[in-house]
């Protein structure tokens, strides 16, 4: 009894020493898996590239957005405070101003006013009273008014930077405004930095002889991979606290996307010469997997499917869930190639690791494990997006190689068996089908054919001749039940758009053989038509509205050209003729789309919304860029040789500037955009210099943050 008691005792102990000991495993597990940052090698400093104003202490000289200037009377330091002439700094902070009879100063700009007293150190901004360090003074010589310097440019939201080097201060006008963090990357053959503005300030991150080789924002982290030219290394890095910091010491990134709410990177480490997958969930990096090569990946369902590659020349289906960072297997030695979502599926073709066979391969997303995996059939050529539909729940494919070339087949239980028709013609009373495309529809088997084969008396397959079967597109509800949708017609596609499905291609008329071109628009009841189109280029829905971007050709002439139709209302028709579409957009309910019109040789903007509008003429977009509800195009104007930045909200296009060019905006916080752009007005100081504003879209104003800039990228950060 005592040794039983004594044996129970030790079974205790023993399954509370593992309990401890597998904690501390899995701790230690985590912290190898966990990237730990290196030391800070790139840090902010604070610079002088984003200044606006530099004055000099008793010079008269100044800049102004990198233009020399000069002053009546130069600004002076007394008691340690920098005092400077009103007029100068006001102007230059860009205020409405005037001095009082009593030379009292009122100063106002974007919604700050402030009041200024001749020899008082009390002033008030937007009426609240501040004390200052020195008073406004007038010398005995001179009408100037000296101010504080430091004091009236904050109050207006500018930051001073004092360099007693050079007895030089520096001004950054763009202030305080809620913009949250962004970063700009600026590289040319003089600098190579990275700014970094929080809606106060604006801070310099020097890279000397390095290089951003990409850079991603997420859930308000930077990382960024850094390329330093006199070590080779492209070091992976996170800003933090002011400073980028080393995560891995050489990486070069493969491919970047979003699962289960982190930022999933797979890249090749250069020192240990393996590719790893990674994830970052807004904190810290972690090693999801040592010795992966990611191929194809798909999120299907809440599933993250890949299929992986290891040094060891292994292939690998793999898939990961939700709850956990460890894959499942579906399936050992299978090489994605290419995959279609399908009635709630994912259905794959690839290759297996030895051999040459083609599996087809389905996937229901119940599990991450070999058991919602099967093969359908071991081998079978057929392109997975165009040649697979379910009707009645069996599932038809279209074999592209021998022994059923091109021709119908029924997938199941690892086989493929042909589809073999009823035919009266046939001495056997059978046939089957050339396929050019399958589709499903409402219910419905759509085919597009190219004739077919009938059993002869000797039992072999022997083509039909044309006349006794044409090309055409046959509605199936059963094998044995079908009507001919579109007669004499040789398919050049299927493709379901709002829930209608086009059919491109020729029909044949008299001895025509399959000449004439046509695009048939089918809401399941019956097709409409029209003539003419050889090609769809682009296909975009906004409502019951289908707008279809083609490839036409005049009857009159016989000239090809780009259409832009519409099929409203059950009836396609023309948009514009003659029109190649460059750039389109849905914003709300409205069609916007701009291109160049052949025939009267001129650059359009355009707009539909049940009624056609045209918004610019003359109009060659340059940039164009949608942000939620809103669409901002910039463009120029060839005949008035000017360039006009727009705005486009609702079913209205107005006018936010002109004389810019845009090349770039970023969505910033609340109303706030940043944009980068050159300075197209030859009347002003900055003419043909590159701009970075911020751009307040409540209040429809621009405020300049540097002059004279090379930027290569910017993004938001939070």
């Amino acid at each position: 009894m005592a040794k039983r008691e004594e044996a129970k005792r030790y079974g205790v102990l023993f399954s509370a020493y593992m309990k401890i000991f597998k904690a501390i495993v899995s701790v230690l597990i985590s912290a190898v898996l966990l990237v730990p940052a290196f030391p800070a090698v790139y840090s902010e400093e604070v610079g002088t590239d984003f200044v606006d104003l530099a004055f000099t202490i008793n010079s008269k000289l100044y800049l102004s957005k990198s233009i020399k200037k000069t002053s009546g009377t130069a600004p002076i330091i007394e008691k340690g405070v920098i005092m400077i002439p009103s007029d100068i700094i006001l102007n230059e902070l860009g205020c409405d101003f005037k001095v009082g009879k009593d030379s009292s100063i009122t100063a106002t700009r974007g919604g700050v006013t402030l009041k200024l007293q001749l020899n008082s150190k009390s002033a008030t901004v937007n009426g609240v009273r501040k004390d200052m360090e020195a008073a406004p003074k007038k010398p005995r010589s001179g009408t100037a008014i000296f101010i504080p310097l430091r004091f009236t440019v904050r109050a207006f939201g500018a930051v001073d930077t004092w360099d007693e080097t050079t007895d030089t201060v520096y001004v950054t006008r763009t202030g305080k405004f809620d913009t949250g963090v962004t970063m700009f990357y600026e590289r040319s053959a003089k600098k190579s930095n990275i700014y970094v503005y929080n809606g106060k300030e604006i801070k310099t991150i020097p890279l000397v002889n390095r290089e951003i080789l990409n850079w991603y924002s997420y859930k308000g982290q930077v990382l960024a991979t850094i390329s330093d030219k006199k070590t080779g290394k492209n070091r992976f890095t996170i800003y933090k606290d002011g400073s980028f910091n080393v995560l891995i010491d050489d990486f070069e990134i493969k491919d970047t996307f979003e699962y289960n709410d982190n930022l999933v990177i797979h890249g090749y480490d250069r020192n240990k010469k393996i590719n790893n997958l990674y994830r970052f969930d807004g904190k810290d990096l972690v090693k999801v997997q040592e010795n992966f090569y990611v191929g194809r990946h798909i999120l299907f369902k809440d599933k993250l499917v890949i299929s992986k590659y290891d040094k060891n020349r292994d292939y690998t289906l793999l898939a990961f869930d939700k709850t956990s960072w460890k894959p499942g297997i579906l399936a050992e030695g299978f090489v994605l190639k290419d995959y279609l979502e399908y009635d709630q599926n994912l259905y794959m073709t690839g290759r297996h690791q030895e051999g040459i066979a083609r599996p087809l391969a389905i996937y229901n997303g119940n599990t991450i494990d070999s058991s919602s995996f099967r093969i359908l059939t071991g081998d079978i050529e057929l392109d997975v997006r165009n040649d697979i539909a379910i009707h009645n729940g069996v599932l038809y494919g279209v074999s592209r190689d021998n022994p059923w070339k091109d021709e119908l087949v029924l997938i199941e239980k690892n086989s493929v068996i042909p589809v073999v028709f009823p035919y009266a013609d046939s001495p056997l009373g059978k046939m089957k089908y050339v396929i050019r495309q399958v589709r499903e529809y409402k219910g419905k088997l759509y085919i597009g054919t190219n004739g077919g084969k009938m059993l002869n008396a000797s039992g072999r397959w022997v083509s039909i001749p044309d006349d006794k079967l044409p090309e055409q597109v046959l509605a199936f509800n059963e094998v044995t039940n079908f009507k001919i949708l579109i007669p004499d017609f040789r398919l050049t596609g299927f493709r379901l758009e709002n829930d209608r499905l086009l059919a491109l291609g020729n029909e044949k008329v008299g001895t025509e053989k399959y000449m004439d071109p046509a695009l048939y628009i089918h809401d399941g009841v019956e097709p409409v038509k029209t003539q003419d189109v050889l090609r769809i280029d682009n296909v975009t829905s906004s409502g019951s509205n289908i707008f279809i971007d083609v490839f036409d050709r005049d009857r009159i002439d016989d000239k090809e050209r780009s259409t832009m139709l519409v099929y409203d209302n059950y009836d396609i028709k023309n948009l514009v003729v003659g029109m190649d579409t460059k750039r389109w957009d849905i914003i709300g309910k409205s069609l916007v789309f701009a291109g160049y019109e052949e025939d009267i040789k001129r650059n359009k903007l355009y707009s539909y919304n049940d009624e056609f509008a045209e918004l610019r003429d003359n109009f060659e977009v340059k940039f164009w860029g949608k942000y939620n509800d809103i669409l901002f195009v910039n463009g120029f104007n060839g005949e008035q040789k000017k360039y006009s930045f727009c705005r486009f909200s609702g079913n209205n296009l107005e006018d936010i500037r002109d004389n810019l060019e845009v090349y770039s905006i970023i969505k910033a916080k609340g109303p706030y955009f940043i944009v980068f752009a050159c300075d197209k007005d030859p009347q002003s100081d900055f003419y043909k210099k590159k701009m970075l504003y911020i751009y307040d879209d409540s209040a429809g104003s621009f405020i300049e943050m540097k002059v004279d800039i090379e930027l290569k990228d910017m993004i938001f950060v939070r």
